[in-house]
């Protein structure tokens, strides 16, 4: 259970909550349940709140109004992710690392791998991530001892990141699909254990189900366990 104490957008009358600054409450009344402690009563929630701040938070940010605090949450909340990208014949990077760059939330590291005697220039792929945050560029890999599993490996024993987003295909995702789903996670506490399109061209999965999946020694791209109440897929 989560909890309105100590947030500062919660708001009280005599000692007992009445309402979220921010509208938060509204609508989820099923999801509510009254607690008390020495001082006050305030609200539980079943499903985690992001816009839950604290009196330092307010002050840093010089006490913003309903507005601005929601601005400067959903700025704070913005998924942060990795790519990786490792050349198949199906895959163009040159393609794909353009459909990247026309996101409205840009990866925070991407993991580049070109197949051995690619065509596919260094200085082609370096002028199309030098502006990220972090990036890696391994050329000429050997299938033979490199693949989409030790790329992954790699990956997460390295800048790994929340979620990660993987290509098995060229694929032209929509430039506002991340900051979508980074608004469902935020505002409708969406949750998934793999986010794929139709045919797992992409897929994008928590950082720790990748993790988990190496160690199951699934198939990396159609990783899609049976058990629907467990596992929860989200289509892009």
């Amino acid at each position: 259970m989560f909890n309105c104490k100590d947030c500062v957008f919660a708001e009280y009358y005599n000692g007992r909550q009445i309402s979220c600054r921010l509208e938060k409450l509204k609508g989820n009344a099923s999801n509510l349940t009254l607690s008390r402690d020495d001082s006050k009563v305030f609200y539980e929630l079943k499903n985690h709140c992001f816009y839950k701040r604290d009196e330092k938070w307010n002050d840093k940010n010089n006490k913003p109004n309903k507005v601005k605090s929601i601005e400067y949450i959903k700025a704070e909340s913005k998924l942060q992710y990795g790519v990786i990208l490792y050349e198949y014949e199906d895959l163009d990077i040159l393609e794909t690392l353009e459909s990247i760059d026309n996101f409205t939330i840009p990866p925070r590291y991407i993991d580049i791998y070109t197949c051995l005697n690619s065509k596919v220039k260094y200085d082609d792929i370096y002028h199309l991530v030098r502006n990220y945050r972090k990036w890696m560029i391994r050329e000429n890999v050997d299938d033979e001892s490199y693949n989409m599993y030790s790329a992954c490996l790699n990956y997460i024993h390295g800048d790994k990141q929340p979620f990660t987003l993987l290509y098995h295909k060229t694929y032209d995702l929509s430039p506002n699909t991340i900051e979508e789903i980074s608004g469902k996670i935020l505002d409708e506490n969406l949750q998934f254990q793999i986010a794929k399109t139709s045919d797992y061209e992409v897929v994008l999965m928590p950082t720790p189900i990748l993790t988990y999946s190496l160690g199951q020694d699934f198939d990396l791209l159609r990783f899609l366990p049976q058990q629907e109440n467990i596992w929860i897929a989200y289509s892009l």
